[in-house]
């Protein structure tokens, strides 16, 4: 069964008609998770399997700013693979039509949490993804 999603992009100005695009994406499989992260939290572990080949649109967001590491918590442990301060009202958003590349740079199967903005945060991530690899 295929599940499709719109991602809409927008822009309002006051006085001014809003600009608005939308897009729609069909794929087999999505990453659906929404997480409580209670503030002073440090590396919490959210398990999620990600891959970047079969990525058809991406979207991590918070309500407050965040420290993501991919993979690997930091610290005295290994480095994290890759590194995201996400802003809080500032999503990650892609899809495979974007111009930019994919934000992602690695395959991933752990994002470390990192709450130190003063409040819990809502952490949404939504993965769009070809649930079927290549042979």
């Amino acid at each position: 069964m295929s599940i499709s999603v719109t991602v809409t992009r927008s822009w309002a100005q006051a006085g001014q008609d809003p600009v608005s695009h939308q897009k729609s994406f069909s794929e087999g499989s999505l990453v659906s998770i929404s997480e409580s992260i209670p503030d002073g939290s440090t590396d919490k572990l959210v398990e999620v399997a990600i891959s970047v080949a079969r990525l058809k649109a991406l979207l991590i967001g918070s309500d407050q700013d965040l420290t993501l590491e991919i993979n690997h918590p930091g610290g005295s442990s290994t480095a994290p693979d890759q590194t995201f301060d996400l802003k809080g009202k500032s999503p990650i958003d892609w899809t495979e039509d974007d111009a930019e590349d994919c934000p992602l740079e690695v395959d991933v199967t752990a994002i470390y949490v990192t709450n130190d903005s003063g409040a819990a945060a809502q952490l949404e991530i939504r993965a769009l993804r070809d649930p079927t690899p290549e042979e």
